[in-house]
């Protein structure tokens, strides 16, 4: 299994996805705090043969940019 990182343009933000490939349901693995799309290079090694797996850098973490400058939720209003 090859990963193929893919750079997308969203609202004026650059994306890092990692694309597992694979065949069947598609999976998306999400990270956890200070990480990174690439930490699921393991697990989708196990889903592949089953499922598409892919693997986003949510923003501001990995290769994706930090637009806004600031995601925080402080002093932000709950909806």
């Amino acid at each position: 299994m090859t990963p193929e990182c893919r750079t997308l343009e969203r609202s004026g933000c650059s994306l890092r996805c990692v694309d597992y490939g694979g065949n069947g349901r598609p999976v998306v693995l999400l990270h956890g705090l200070a990480g990174y799309g690439r930490e699921w290079d393991e697990t989708a090694s196990w889903l592949v043969p089953g499922h598409r797996a892919v693997a986003p850098d949510q923003r501001g973490h990995g290769g994706s940019e930090r637009h806004p400058s600031d995601l925080s939720r402080v002093g932000k209003p709950m909806r």
